[in-house]
C-alpha cells in the first residue's frame, strides 16, 4: 500500500508492505506494472521539480506500467494533493494517443 499526505512539516509518501515494513521514499511504484513504472521514475525524476513536471512523469510511468502488463487498465488517475486542496484529473487516454510516450 502507498500512503501520501499534506501535514505542518511537509509532504510525505511512504510504502507499507505486507510484513508489516514501512518505507518513506520521494517516490514509488506498486502492482504489476510496477517495474516498468519504476525505470521511468528512475531514469526522470528530479528533486524540485515543478507540478506540471512532475505530473506529466506520473503519466508516463503509469502509461509504461500499463503498455508492459496487460492487466493494468488502459487510462491514468492522478491526484494532486497540496496544502489546503485536492486536485483530481482523470487522464481517460489511449496509449498510443499519449504525445509524451514515444520518448519511453
Amino acid at each position: 500500500m502507498i500512503v501520501a499526505g499534506v501535514d505542518p512539516t511537509g509532504t510525505h509518501l511512504f510504502a507499507c508492505q505486507a510484513h508489516g515494513s514501512t518505507d518513506k521514499l520521494p517516490y514509488m511504484t506498486l502492482g504489476s506494472g510496477s517495474l516498468a513504472a519504476m525505470g521511468v521514475l528512475e531514469c526522470d525524476f528530479k528533486v524540485g521539480m515543478t507540478k506540471e513536471a512532475a505530473m506529466d512523469l506520473v503519466c508516463r510511468a503509469v502509461l509504461a506500467g500499463i503498455w508492459n502488463d496487460l492487466g493494468s487498465g488502459s487510462s491514468v488517475d492522478l491526484v494532486v494533493m497540496e496544502s489546503g486542496k485536492v486536485l483530481k484529473t482523470m487522464f481517460a487516454v489511449l496509449i498510443l494517443a499519449y504525445a509524451g510516450y514515444a520518448s519511453l
